[in-house]
């Protein structure tokens, strides 16, 4: 393992934010071909031993695997970050502000970054593959700082043991991949795999898409199972982490753009031939509406909507993605739905931290931190999700 050498303190004391970003970003592209063994960690996070103010104190960077990783010393809950297309590719580089704010709201902070591809469904599947790697990670580096403190490991890391302490945030097509992890949680047992994935073909769901679906899930499987053992071996007491993919997880989705091949290519023409030429984006933009219009699930999901959002949409504009998402959530739902559009653009969640402002350089420039109303809105949305968990 690559040890990542964190930014001095000084320089972190001094510039928080903007030092931290810059050096994770020079890091990231010195050490991306280290990424399949590790990964790369998020450049927020305070010694997590101790209490005090957590945002005047020095990042302290750790790499785990794929993710950027801010271990939180008593988390309310464990939120786990897909960003929108390339954006999501550097989520601690563009959503740094969004990140550490949630991290100083009380919760452990996972980012995951994933690779562009036209296949969504093995990249959707693999994100959970990385979260049980990264939940095992986690707990190892627990122990490991309970040693050196002399602490009991025990209270520390129960947390992490429980499904419905992780959410999912997504912003744009990141929402898209946990919508997909949403329909196969309530698709799937563990006998009937294979018989509830036919049932997809209601929605043109092909052989070859059901086939990717099976390779993903193998792997996946074989990953909780090791992760299962080898947690059972530490913490010497059965662990079982068969909750069937994001069953009991919340989640909160920020401008959902339920993306296909004419989102990803702008030229019609070529867009239709590459979906013709069965190269295109899987699942289509109706294909996953249909696969969600059948869905009993997304009772623990909630939405974040932008009023001048011209990618996903605004609750007003007829046929966009978050105006039918929102119908969706409003229909037949075990509670009432969690739906609020605040003021900006597709790309408002992006941004960071400069004094008292929040910088975003392809959103509203300069924006002061009391005006920015987005960090808020997602962590009241987080503690109503977490109460309503409570009853499941």
């Amino acid at each position: 393992m690559v040890a990542l050498r964190q930014p001095s303190t000084l320089v972190c004391f001094i510039f928080n934010d903007a030092a931290c970003i810059i050096w994770s970003f020079t890091q990231y592209i010195k050490h991306r071909h280290y990424l399949s063994l590790q990964g790369a960690v998020l450049c927020l996070v305070p010694d997590w031993i101790g209490g005090g103010n957590l945002a005047k104190k020095p990042c302290l960077l750790k790499p785990i695997y794929h993710s950027w990783i801010a271990i939180h010393p008593q988390p309310k809950g464990i939120i786990q970050f897909i960003g929108g297309a390339f954006f999501g590719s550097f989520p601690t580089f563009f959503y740094t502000y969004l990140l550490e704010k949630l991290y100083e709201g009380g919760y452990t902070v996972i980012a995951y970054p994933y690779q562009f591809t036209f296949d969504h469904w093995p990249v959707a599947i693999d994100l959970l593959r990385e979260q049980y790697l990264v939940r095992e990670a986690i707990i190892y580096e627990i122990i490991a700082h309970a040693r050196e403190y002399g602490l009991d490991p025990e209270p520390l890391l129960a947390p992490y043991l429980k499904e419905s302490n992780f959410f999912w945030l997504g912003h744009s097509l990141g929402c898209k991949y946990i919508m997909l992890l949403e329909i196969l949680s309530s698709h799937r047992s563990s006998e009937k795999f294979l018989e509830e994935l036919q049932e997809f073909v209601t929605c043109k769901i092909d052989q070859k898409q059901i086939q990717q679906i099976l390779s993903a899930v193998e792997p996946l499987d074989r990953a909780r199972i090791n992760v299962e053992q080898s947690l059972s071996r530490v913490l010497k007491r059965p662990i079982s982490l068969s909750k069937l993919f994001i069953t009991d997880q919340s989640s909160v989705l920020m401008a959902p753009d339920i993306a296909d091949t004419s989102s990803a290519i702008p030229i019609p023409s070529l867009a239709k031939l590459m979906d013709a030429l069965g190269l295109g984006v899987v699942p289509t933009k109706a294909q996953t509406k249909c696969l969600i219009e059948q869905d009993s699930y997304f009772n623990l999901s909630s939405l974040v909507a932008f009023a001048d959002d011209t990618i996903a949409g605004s609750l007003t504009a007829q046929g966009s993605d978050v105006a039918w998402f929102a119908g969706e959530l409003s229909e037949d739902k075990a509670f009432k739905p969690l739906i609020k559009e605040l003021p900006g653009e597709h790309l408002a969640p992006l941004g960071f931290g400069f004094g008292d402002y929040v910088v975003n350089f392809l959103g509203t420039w300069l924006q002061k931190e009391t005006e920015r109303p987005l960090e808020p809105v997602v962590l009241d949305f987080l503690a109503i999700l977490a109460a309503r968990t409570r009853l499941f």
